[in-house]
């Protein structure tokens, strides 16, 4: 969702900022970028621990990055291009769609709305409900279960890393599209397609 639907990647950056600032520690983008696609919950305790942080819980600095996150993305994060687009073309062709993303419940929700999607998604899973969040491939395998498909039959967008390896790590085939800094990180090489935007997706790649 983040990165892939909705340009929402830079706020993430700036609500981290917000929430660690609170504990005493100032985030830099590469700080920000290093943990891309992971699990909220998990991101905040690596920082604790990394940076021995204290006076604030864990809990009280997730509870504001989700705040400042959900803020910034009502007022101020786009569609990212072709996104309407291909989410048209994909329904065309029959093949059921959901969300599967390390965000918590809310924040998808937020987005959802605001791009009045949630008519043309068989469901909406986050990685907060999961032991494990992305690298891990939970809450992969558990979309496609829901959505009674087999894993290697599925395809996943994705924009991280991180995001990539869960997916490839359930057997899925993946779409990126990461954020132009990115391109050309050889690790993208894992990934079955690498687009520079969604505006060069084509259903032709899923069969």
């Amino acid at each position: 969702m983040d990165g892939v639907l909705i340009d929402s990647e830079p706020y993430w950056n700036d609500a981290l900022k917000t929430g660690f600032r609170a504990a005493g520690l100032e985030m830099t983008d590469e700080m920000c970028e290093s943990t891309m696609g992971a699990r909220l919950n998990e991101v905040v305790d690596f920082r604790f621990r990394k940076h021995q942080l204290k006076g604030i819980s864990p809990q009280k600095v997730e509870s504001l990055i989700i705040d400042e996150i959900i803020r910034l993305v009502k007022t101020r994060a786009e569609i990212l291009p072709g996104v309407l687009q291909t989410l048209e073309q994909i329904r065309e062709t029959g093949i059921p769609m959901a969300i599967a993303s390390s965000s918590p419940m809310e924040l998808i929700d937020v987005v959802v709305d605001k791009m009045e999607i949630r008519g043309c998604m068989e469901g909406f899973f986050s990685a907060s409900a999961d032991l494990y969040g992305k690298p891990h491939p939970a809450v992969y395998i558990r979309t496609a279960g829901m959505l009674n498909a087999r894993p290697e039959n599925c395809w996943v967008i994705e924009d991280s890393v991180n995001g990539m390896i869960a997916a490839k790590a359930a057997k899925m085939k993946v779409i990126a599209v990461p954020d132009p800094r990115m391109y050309h990180d050889k690790r993208w090489g894992l990934a079955d397609v690498l687009l520079h935007s969604l505006e060069e997706f084509s259903p032709s790649i899923l069969f």
